[in-house]
C-alpha cells in the first residue's frame, strides 16, 4: 500500500491521530534521520494544537505513549508470527511496522502497569517504548522505506489491544517460535 507522503497527508493523519485522543508530535526528514521538532515533554493532544504548529516543512507524525495507550515493540520475525496468532487476532490492536534497516513493528496496547518487567526470556524481543520516548507514524518515511499500519486503528475503533492478552500471545509464540529457530 503506498501512503500519499505529504504536508496535507501527514496534517490529515496527526488530526485523525488526536482527534482520537492519542497524543503526537509533528517531525520532519532530515537527511540522516526523521526526528519530532518539539521536546517529548509537550506532546499536541487537540486539533486546535496540530493546526497551530503544522507548518509547510512538517512531513512526519510520532506516536506518543500516554494515558490511553502503552507502545510494544516486537523484533519483526517474532511480530509477524504474533500478529498471526490465534491470541492476537482474539484481541487486535492498531499494529505499526516500520520498514527499513532497523526495522521494528509496534503493537498499541492499552497502559502497561507501572514498574512492569517483562520476563527474561522476552526481554531479547520485546520492549516497552519508554514514556519519555515516541515511534513514527504513518505517514511517515523513514530512511526511504515508509512506515504503515498492519492493522489499521480504524479496524478496532482505535482501542489499544489488552495489554494482556497481548502479553500472553507474545510468551505463547515466543516459547513456539524459540523452539522452532
Amino acid at each position: 500500500m503506498t501512503v500519499r507522503h505529504s504536508h496535507a497527508a501527514s496534517l490529515d493523519a496527526a488530526t485523525r491521530y488526536v482527534a482520537n485522543g492519542w497524543p503526537i508530535l509533528p517531525g520532519t526528514v532530515h537527511p540522516d534521520a526523521v526526528r519530532p521538532w518539539l521536546p517529548h515533554s509537550v506532546p499536541l493532544r487537540t486539533v486546535e494544537q496540530v493546526r497551530r504548529w503544522w507548518v509547510g516543512g512538517t512531513s512526519s507524525v510520532w506516536l506518543f505513549p500516554g494515558p490511553l495507550f502503552s507502545l510494544l515493540s516486537v523484533e519483526p520475525a517474532l511480530a509477524r508470527e504474533l500478529f498471526e496468532s490465534p491470541e492476537f487476532q482474539r484481541h487486535p490492536g492498531p499494529v505499526l511496522h516500520e520498514q527499513g534497516r532497523d526495522a521494528q513493528v509496534v503493537f498499541v496496547v492499552s497502559p502497561v502497569p507501572e514498574r512492569f518487567e517483562f520476563p527474561p526470556s522476552l526481554r531479547s524481543s520485546v520492549r516497552l517504548v519508554p514514556s519519555w520516548d515516541s515511534v513514527p507514524a504513518p505517514p511517515t518515511i523513514k530512511g526511504g522505506y515508509e512506515v504503515y499500519w498492519w492493522y489499521h486503528p480504524d479496524r478496532v475503533g482505535w482501542q489499544p489491544a489488552p495489554f494482556g492478552p497481548v502479553l500472553a500471545a507474545v510468551t505463547a509464540v515466543r516459547s513456539t517460535w524459540r523452539a522452532v529457530t
